[in-house]
């Protein structure tokens, strides 16, 4: 168990509770509030004194890893200290464009692996007569839609601007749905109807500064003069060129309140959109006079993606901060950055050991470790075994050690050192020889008899251990075919031939005529029966006909004696045609009309078949109808 910190019951009862051979006040755990090895303000112990509180730190070795730890990358780490690994991955959904992105396959993290986000398949913008020019679609996901789309929305069959017309109909615009034949007139400059005029004599923007003659144009030759023209502010150009360039009828100072010193200041920052002197910061330009916190005086240190000082560029006096962390991973960290309004946090740099004692670390005037303490000041170089978890086994390999000169791999576990146990699958290196599970010993002896001679042995991969699986057993005994006496546990049991129960058949007389199975009987009965099952057959037996070895001499009792056709009656016995298990003496033929009076064959093996068997033949006597045909 853990041994501190300073205050803990543990500090003070005489015990080594975490058996590094350190005491109490002796233990560098009981000299110490916060535990904090990798210096990221979180310790291992959650001791209130630690810079962010008692949160507890799941990983006190990489400063990376902590609770509030950014988890959104796919890596396979937990690190935010909430129990799972990449828990903050948000699935990216907004690759690709138009119709690609609205059937797109989100990405996605499994087991610290990222799949990419999948945009959808884009299909041809303009099919003609489908009409998918016109559906405000981009189809082919080129960042074009319908008319806009030259590419796909090219054929002159056509209506590429929605307004029911292709050119070959007629439509002098097909990019415009205003324009095509026997459209509206209106005042736009255009000629609506295609009928090749303008459709009002005024309807013409002869300056081309936007406004037709017809819209209120008040000097269509001048293109400084328009209703669309702003006279200001004051002090400007517009305001002392004499004329009157909004279409309003006031010319200059005359024009109230653009070009008389009135100040525009909508949201009341006390800078006017118009830059007039008479507002109350005078002379400068407000670029967004609907928000109060954006002008020539605004913050724009912040990362928002919002230009507040109005100096042109977002973000524009951002300060990129370098200062997290502590002692030598503060000078080697990577800086925050401000990227489209989103910011990226200050990152700490990698602690790396301070220490033994005599280590060049111990007189550099460094803190490499990043825990606040330098060179005699850290406990790191005032010891000279560097053991944290107490196994015997210093990080630093060195003589001193309880085990001299073997380096340890993992000293935060007392479990992971070079004599470690790495036989069993966890994908861990116990013995610190480089590799996870290397003494991992495959089982190929699970199962008994049979089933072990055949089975599949077990595998590691991964850490991930798949079973040893047995073979499949056989009857021990499928009954007089040998396998209770071929010296083989078959039925997987541990038990074999005459010790398995299921056998014991083979050593008695099971069907009374003196003699077992076996070659040594147990009943008292001779040896070598080779049918247990039949009284009739047994060593020395009289040969009788039955289509059986009758004496067991591995031979037919007579040339006949067999039933080829397995019809039950041997050749010996009177089998007329023993390759024919339809003709056999007792089998029935007849009666008359049954199909064995059709069959050409002596069914009854009595010399006659069919017609010349009386039992196929009818005979009527009666005087009346015959009854059976």
């Amino acid at each position: 168990m853990y041994e501190g910190p300073t205050g803990d019951a543990t500090c003070t009862g005489g015990l080594d509770e975490d058996c590094d051979t350190l005491i109490d006040g002796n233990d560098p755990g009981c000299i110490t509030l916060c535990l904090d090895a990798d210096g990221d303000g979180y310790g291992s112990n959650g001791h209130a004194s630690c810079p962010s509180g008692p949160a507890v730190d799941c990983d006190d070795t990489n400063p990376a890893i902590h609770p509030g730890g950014d988890d959104t990358n796919c890596n396979g780490i937990d690190e935010d200290c909430v129990g799972g690994a990449d828990s903050g991955y948000v699935a990216d959904t907004l690759c690709g464009t138009g119709l690609c992105q609205s059937t797109n396959t989100p990405s996605s993290c499994t087991g610290g692996v990222e799949t990419a986000c999948q945009p959808g398949t884009p299909v041809a913008e303009d099919t003609p007569g489908v009409g998918v020019c016109t559906d405000g679609v981009d189809n082919d996901c080129d960042g074009f839609t319908d008319a806009a789309d030259s590419e796909g929305c090219s054929s002159l069959d056509v209506d590429d601007d929605g307004d029911g017309i292709t050119e070959n109909q007629g439509d002098c615009n097909d990019g415009d749905p205003t324009i095509y034949p026997g459209a509206p007139k209106i005042c736009d400059g255009k000629d609506n109807n295609c009928d090749g005029k303008r459709d009002f004599t005024t309807d013409e923007d002869k300056d081309l500064d936007g406004v037709p003659w017809c819209a209120g144009d008040c000097d269509d030759n001048n293109p400084n003069r328009a209703p669309n023209i702003y006279e200001g502010g004051f002090n400007s150009a517009v305001c002392t060129d004499g004329i009157d360039n909004d279409c309003d009828n006031k010319i200059d100072l005359a024009d109230h309140p653009a070009c008389t010193g009135d100040c525009i200041d909508a949201d009341g920052d006390g800078y006017g959109v118009n830059g007039d002197v008479s507002c109350d910061v005078p002379n400068l330009v407000d670029c967004d006079d609907t928000n109060p916190a954006v002008n020539p005086g605004g913050d724009d240190a912040n990362c928002n993606g919002i230009d507040e000082d109005c100096t042109g560029g977002a973000d524009s006096v951002y300060v990129s901060d370098t200062l997290c962390g502590t002692g030598e991973c503060q000078a080697n960290n990577t800086p925050s950055s401000c990227t489209g309004g989103v910011e990226t946090a200050c990152q700490p740099g990698a602690p790396v050991l301070e220490g033994p004692q005599g280590d060049p670390t111990c007189s550099g005037g460094l803190d490499e470790d990043c825990d606040t303490l330098i060179d005699g000041n850290d406990p790191g170089c005032t010891t000279l075994c560097v053991d944290q978890d107490g196994d015997g086994y210093g990080v630093a390999g060195l003589g001193d050690c309880p085990v001299p000169n073997e380096f340890d791999c993992d000293d935060s576990n007392a479990a992971v050192n070079p004599a470690g146990d790495d036989a069993n699958c966890n994908g861990i290196d116990e013995d610190c020889v480089g590799g996870a599970d290397s003494g991992y010993v495959v089982d190929a002896g699970c199962g008994t008899g049979l089933c072990n001679t055949t089975n599949t042995p077990s595998s590691c991969t991964g850490g991930v251990e798949t079973l040893c699986q047995p073979g499949a057993p056989v009857a021990e005994d499928t009954p007089f075919t040998g396998v209770c006496i071929d010296g083989l546990d078959n039925d997987c049991d541990g038990s074999t031939d005459a010790f398995d129960s299921d056998c014991s058949n083979e050593f008695e007389d099971n069907d009374g005529d003196g003699f077992c199975r076996a070659t040594s009987c147990t009943d008292g009965s001779s040896p070598n029966d080779c049918d247990d099952t039949d009284p009739n057959v047994y060593p020395g037996a009289p040969k009788i006909c039955d289509g059986k070895d009758s004496n067991c001499d591995g031979k037919k009792d007579s040339p006949t004696d067999e039933d080829k056709d397995n019809d039950g009656v041997p050749w010996c016995a009177g089998d007329c045609d023993d390759n024919n298990d339809q003709a056999y003496p007792g089998n029935t033929e007849g009666p008359f009309g049954d199909p064995t009076c059709s069959d050409g064959v002596d069914n009854d093996c009595q010399n006659g078949a069919d017609a010349v068997d009386p039992a196929c033949v009818v005979s009527c006597e009666t005087k009346t109808n015959p009854k059976d045909g």
